[in-house]
C-alpha cells in the first residue's frame, strides 16, 4: 500500500511539473508573438516615414527649388504646410541646404532643443545615405536631396517621442521598446511603465518577461508573476484533491485485485494438475471479464506448455534454414541419388532441366568429379563443354562428406555462381588490353603514398619517354621534368593535385635520352566512395610538331600584320603623292575653264579635267578597297535624312541620264522612317555605284529607283533600295563572281564601258560593314535588278540640314572678304590654291613650310590674317607641328585661337581625326572643289563675325 501511495504522489508531481513547463512554454511563445507583432508594426511605421521622406527628397519641386532661389519660398512654405505629417505639434520637419542651414522648416524649434543629441550630416551629405536615429531623445530621419549625383540639401523630420510613431493595443502584459540603457521609448501601457522610466532588475525579477533585439531598439514583454502563473496555482489545488481521490481509489482497487488474483492462481494450479493426469486440455481458458494482469499470466502459462512440447528441431525448420541459402546445395548418397536439395538447387535444376542421378555427368563432366573428391574445391567452366546445357555458367563446387555414426553415407555439395564475376574479369581484361595498346601515353600514380609512385604505365608511355617499365614503376612522374620545364607550370600541377582538380597543361618534359619534347598533359583524379583521393591518371601527347607549327603560324601572322602595316603606310604615302599632282592638274584646269577660251580650247580643257577627275575617282576606288581589305575603314554614325540623300543622288545623276534615251524614276513612298543614324557618305557612295552602273549599262529603256524602310523587332530600321534597269544584263555564269574585286560581267565591258571592277565589290563590303547586303537578279539581254539594304538606328530628331550637294550647287553665298595665310610647299599647289582663294574673295599670302609660317605670324599683328590654310606634309616643319606650336602660344597668345583649316591630299583612315587632334579647326581634301571651298569659307566667315572662340 505505501508503494501505491508513493507512486500516486510521484505521478501527481510529474503531472504538475509537466503542466508548469507547458504553461511556461505557452507564456514564452505568446510573449514572443507579442514582441514580433510590435516589432513588425514599429519597423513598418518607421519605414513608411522613411519612404515619405525619401519621396519628398526626390520630389521635382524640392530638387528644382535648389536652383530657384528667388521663387522657392513662395511655394515651398505652402507645400510643407500642406503635408499631413506636419499636423502634430510633436513633429518638426525641415528642408536644409548642404551646410545644414534651414531653407523651409515647420515647428523647427522642437528639433533645435534636441539637435545636439543627433549626428546625421556625415551619413547624409558624404555617404548620400538616409540617416535613421531613434533614441530616448526622439526619432530623427534625414534623407539627402540629390541634384544630379551630388547631395545639395536634406529633408529632416524629427518626432519628439517614439510613442507618437507607434499605436499598439496589447492583449497580454505590457510591451516596451527601450534603448541600450533600458530607458522606455515606447510603452503599450504607460500607466504600468511610463515613457522615460528605466526597466529595473527588480521589476524583471518580480515579472515574467521576454526580451528581443530589434533594429533600432530592444523590445521587452512583461507580465507580473501572479498574473502569469494564475492557472498554475489553480492546477496545484486541483491536483492535491485529485491525489486524495487516487489514494482512496488505489486502496480499494488493491483489495479487489488481491481477491481476483487468488482465484486465478487456484484455477492455474488445478489446471496443471489435471493436465499432468491427461484429464483436461493444455490451454487455460481466458475470460474477457478477467483483469489484464491475470490474462497475461494465463497467456504466458499457455506459451510455456507449448515450448515444452516443441523442444526438438523438426525437419521443416531444417529445410527452412537451408532454403534461406542463396547458394545451390544438394546432398547425394553414394550412388549419386538425390537425398536433399535446397530451393536454389531446385531452381537451377528447373532452369536447366536437370534430374539426378540421370544428369550427374552434366553437373560433373569427365574428370571433374574425381578432382572434386580429391581437392574438395574445384571450379567448373561449363562453356568448355559446348554440348552442355550449363554452357552459360561457371560454378565453384565445394564437397564435404556426409557422415553418420562415423561412416560416410553420402556427399554434401555447395555451389557458388562465378558467372558474373568471370564476365566482369573478362571485360576488365579487354579494357586493360585497350589501355595497354592505346596510342595515347597513359600513366597512373598512387596518391596514397607519400612519394606518389607510378603504379601503371602503358606501352605508348614507354615508347614516348624511352624508359623501360621497371624503370618507371615506383618512381614519381617528376622524373620526366628538367631544366626547361617551366616552374610556374610545375606549381600549377602541384596545386591541381592538392585541390583534387582536373588539369590540362602543355609543358616541356624530357625523354630518357635527355631530349626535351612538348608534352600536352591531362590529369584526372580518382576519388573513392569515402571521398578520398586514391590515384591520378595522366594522359600525355607529344605536341612538339604542333608547337612548331603554331610558332611558324604566329611568325607568319606577324609577317602578314607587318605587311599590312607597310601596305597601309604605302597607301597613305601614295594617296598623298598621287593626289598632290592631281590637285595641281584639276585645279589648274578648273582655273583655265574660267578664262576666256575659244570653243576648241574650252573643249580640250574640259576633256582634260573630266579625265583627271575620272582618274581621281579610280584612285579613290582603289584606296577605298585597300582600306576595307586592311580593316582601316571606319563607319560614321550621324543623323541622315534618307529622302533628301536619295533625291540628292538622283538629281546629281539625272544630267547623265538626260544624255541618253532613258526614263529615270524615283519612288520614295515606302520610306516610313526617313530619319536614321548611319554613315551618309557611304550610303551615298553605294547609291552612286549601283545607280551609276545601271545608267552606264543602259542605253535606252528605263532605270527605276525605289527606297523603303521597315522597323525590325530589335528596334533597328532596315533601309532598302531597289535599282532596276533594262540594260545589257548579266550572264548566269558570271553572277557568282560579280562582286569579286577587279571583276566585271564581261571582259568586253572593260573596253566598251570602262571601270576598274571595284565598284560592286566596294559597295558589297560597305553594306556588310553597315549590317546589310546586296542581292542581284538579272537576265542577260533583258536587264538587272540590284537590291541592297543596311541596318540603322532610328534618329532621335529629324535631320534639317540639306545634303552637301544642295549647298555646293547653291551659288547664293554671302560675298567673302577674308584674309588668309596659305602654308604650302608645292609650287603648283601654291599657284592653284592662291588663285582659287583669290577668286573666292580672299586676300592671300603664301609661305613654304611650317617654320616659315611661325616666323611670319611672329612678325605681324593678329588682324593681318583671319584664318590659316595649312598643308599637312611639308619639309622642315609639317602642318601638324606648326599647328601645335600655334596652339601652345609659341607665336603669341593672340594667335592661339586663329582658325586653322587643313588642306591636304591625304585620304586614308584617321587623316581628318589626326588633323583635329593636332588642333586644326576644319578639314578640306585636295584636289580642291571650288563650290565646297566656297561653302566652307562662307560658314567660317559667319562664325568669325559672331566673335566666338574656336580653340
Amino acid at each position: 500500500m505505501p508503494k501505491v501511495m508513493a507512486m500516486a504522489l510521484a505521478v501527481s508531481v510529474v503531472l504538475f511539473m509537466s503542466f508548469f513547463f507547458f504553461i511556461q512554454d505557452q507564456l514564452n511563445s505568446r510573449h514572443k508573438s507579442q514582441l514580433e507583432q510590435i516589432e513588425n508594426i514599429a519597423v513598418t511605421n518607421v519605414q513608411n516615414i522613411v519612404s515619405q521622406i525619401s519621396n519628398l527628397a526626390s520630389n521635382d519641386l524640392i530638387i528644382n527649388s535648389l536652383i530657384d532661389f528667388e521663387q522657392r519660398e513662395n511655394y515651398l512654405t505652402v507645400f510643407f504646410q500642406s503635408l499631413k505629417i506636419t499636423d502634430s505639434d510633436d513633429v518638426a520637419i525641415g528642408f536644409l541646404d548642404f551646410s545644414g542651414e534651414p531653407i523651409v522648416v515647420n515647428n523647427w524649434s522642437l528639433f533645435e532643443m534636441n539637435r545636439d543629441h543627433f549626428s546625421w550630416k556625415s551619413e547624409v551629405f558624404e555617404q548620400r545615405q538616409i540617416n535613421i536615429d531613434i533614441s530616448k531623445h526622439g526619432v530623427l530621419i534625414a534623407a539627402p536631396v540629390l541634384y544630379g549625383e551630388s547631395p545639395e540639401g536634406a529633408i529632416v523630420i524629427y518626432i519628439k517621442r517614439l510613442q507618437d510613431v507607434l499605436s499598439y493595443s496589447s492583449s497580454l502584459g505590457t510591451q516596451v521598446l527601450v534603448d541600450e540603457e533600458y530607458k522606455v521609448m515606447y510603452s503599450s501601457n504607460v500607466d504600468f511603465l511610463p515613457i522615460g522610466e528605466t526597466v529595473s532588475r527588480q521589476l524583471l525579477a518580480s515579472s515574467f518577461y521576454v526580451k528581443a533585439e530589434g533594429r533600432w531598439w530592444r523590445s521587452v514583454s512583461i507580465e507580473p508573476l501572479t498574473q502569469a502563473y494564475r492557472d498554475v496555482l489553480q492546477l496545484f489545488v486541483m491536483v492535491f484533491f485529485l491525489l486524495l481521490v487516487v489514494i482512496f481509489a488505489t486502496n480499494y482497487s488493491a483489495r479487489i485485485s488481491a481477491r481476483i488474483a487468488s482465484q486465478a492462481l487456484t484455477q492455474l494450479r488445478d489446471s496443471i494438475a489435471e493436465a499432468s493426469q491427461g484429464r483436461s486440455q493444455i490451454n487455460q481458458p481466458i475470460s474477457r471479464r478477467e483483469p489484464s494482469e491475470i490474462v497475461a499470466i494465463k497467456t504466458s502459462f499457455n506459451h510455456l506448455l507449448h515450448d515444452l512440447l516443441n523442444t526438438s528441431l523438426s525437419r521443416d525448420r531444417f529445410e527452412s534454414v537451408i532454403n534461406s541459402m542463396s547458394e545451390p546445395l544438394l546432398v547425394l548418397d553414394l550412388d549419386y541419388n538425390l537425398v536433399l536439395q535446397n530451393n536454389s538447387m531446385f531452381e537451377l535444376s528447373e532452369e536447366f532441366r536437370l534430374a539426378l542421378p540421370r544428369d550427374f555427368r552434366t553437373l560433373f563432366p569427365e574428370q571433374s568429379w574425381a578432382d572434386l573428391t580429391q581437392q574438395k574445391l574445384i571450379e567448373i567452366d561449363y562453356s568448355r563443354y559446348h554440348s552442355s546445357r550449363l554452357a552459360s555458367l561457371t560454378l565453384q563446387w565445394r564437397l564435404n562428406q556426409y557422415i553418420s555414426d562415423g561412416e560416410v553415407i553420402g556427399y554434401v555439395l555447395v555451389a557458388a555462381d562465378l558467372t558474373s564475376q568471370k564476365q566482369m574479369a573478362f571485360e576488365l581484361s579487354i579494357k586493360n588490353r585497350a589501355i595497354d595498346e592505346a596510342s595515347t601515353a597513359i600513366v597512373i600514380s598512387d596518391m596514397r603514398e607519400k612519394e606518389q609512385p607510378v603504379v601503371y604505365a602503358n606501352k605508348a608511355f614507354l615508347d614516348l619517354t624511352g624508359y623501360e617499365l621497371d624503370e618507371v614503376i615506383g618512381e614519381n612522374c617528376r622524373m620526366l621534368q628538367g631544366p626547361k620545364t617551366d616552374p610556374k607550370k610545375r606549381a600549377r600541377i602541384s596545386k591541381a593535385i592538392k585541390n583534387r582538380e582536373d588539369l590540362e597543361i602543355t609543358l616541356i618534359n624530357y625523354k630518357k635520352s635527355g631530349k626535351p619534347f612538348s608534352c600536352n598533359l591531362t590529369l584526372s583524379p580518382i576519388i573513392n566512395e569515402a571521398d578520398e583521393l586514391t590515384h591520378y591518371i595522366g594522359f600525355q601527347h607529344d605536341v612538339t610538331e604542333q608547337q612548331r607549327t603554331a610558332a611558324y603560324l604566329k611568325k607568319a601572322k606577324e609577317r602578314a600584320e607587318q605587311s599590312a602595316k607597310m601596305k597601309s603606310e604605302f597607301l597613305a604615302s601614295m594617296s598623298h603623292e598621287i593626289r598632290t599632282p592631281m590637285n595641281g592638274v584639276i585645279g589648274t584646269l578648273s582655273l583655265m575653264l574660267k578664262e576666256d577660251l575659244n570653243d576648241q580650247q574650252y573643249e580640250y580643257a574640259q576633256v582634260a579635267k573630266d579625265s583627271a577627275e575620272s582618274l581621281l575617282s579610280l584612285i579613290n576606288d582603289i584606296l577605298d578597297f585597300s582600306k576595307i581589305e586592311a580593316g582601316k575603314l571606319s563607319m560614321e554614325s550621324v543623323e541622315v535624312d534618307l529622302s533628301s540623300l536619295t533625291q540628292s543622288v538622283y538629281r546629281s545623276l539625272k544630267q547623265t541620264v538626260n544624255e541618253k534615251d532613258i526614263e529615270f524614276t524615283l519612288d520614295l513612298t515606302g520610306l516610313n522612317d526617313e530619319f536614321v543614324v548611319s554613315d551618309s557618305s557611304r550610303i551615298r557612295q553605294v547609291l552612286n555605284n549601283i545607280i551609276g552602273n545601271a545608267i552606264k549599262f543602259t542605253e535606252k529603256g528605263k532605270v527605276d529607283i525605289k527606297a523603303t524602310t521597315k522597323r525590325l523587332n530589335n528596334g533597328k530600321i532596315e533601309c532598302r533600295w531597289q535599282v532596276s534597269d533594262t540594260g545589257v544584263g548579266i550572264k548566269k555564269d558570271r553572277m557568282k563572281s560579280i562582286f569579286d574585286a577587279f571583276t566585271q560581267a564581261d571582259s568586253s565591258t572593260t573596253r566598251e564601258f570602262g571601270g576598274t571592277g571595284l565598284g560592286l565589290s566596294i559597295s558589297k563590303q560597305l553594306c556588310d560593314l553597315m549590317g546589310g547586303d546586296i542581292e542581284i537578279e538579272s537576265e542577260y539581254g533583258v536587264g538587272s535588278t540590284f537590291t541592297f539594304y543596311i541596318l540603322a538606328k532610328p534618329a532621335s530628331k529629324k535631320v534639317i540640314d540639306k545634303p552637301l550637294e544642295v549647298q555646293q550647287n547653291n551659288s547664293d553665298f554671302e560675298p567673302i572678304s577674308l584674309s588668309a595665310l596659305l602654308v604650302e610647299d608645292n609650287m603648283v599647289n601654291q599657284m592653284v590654291a592662291k588663285k582659287i582663294l583669290a577668286d573666292c574673295g580672299l586676300s592671300v599670302e603664301v609661305v613654304g613650310n611650317g617654320e616659315l609660317a611661325l616666323g611670319k605670324l611672329k612678325n605681324v599683328k593678329r588682324e593681318q590674317f583671319d584664318l590659316i590654310f595649312m598643308d599637312c606634309h611639308m619639309p622642315v616643319m609639317d602642318g601638324y607641328d606648326a599647328t601645335r606650336a600655334i596652339r601652345r602660344g609659341d607665336v603669341g597668345e593672340h594667335w592661339r585661337d586663329v582658325p586653322i583649316i587643313a588642306m591636304t591630299a591625304n585620304a586614308m583612315k584617321g587623316d581628318k581625326e589626326k588633323c583635329l587632334e593636332a588642333g586644326m579647326s576644319d578639314y578640306t581634301a585636295k584636289p580642291i572643289e571650288i563650290e565646297v571651298l566656297k561653302s566652307l569659307l562662307s560658314a567660317w566667315q559667319t562664325k568669325l563675325k559672331s566673335g566666338a572662340s574656336f580653340y
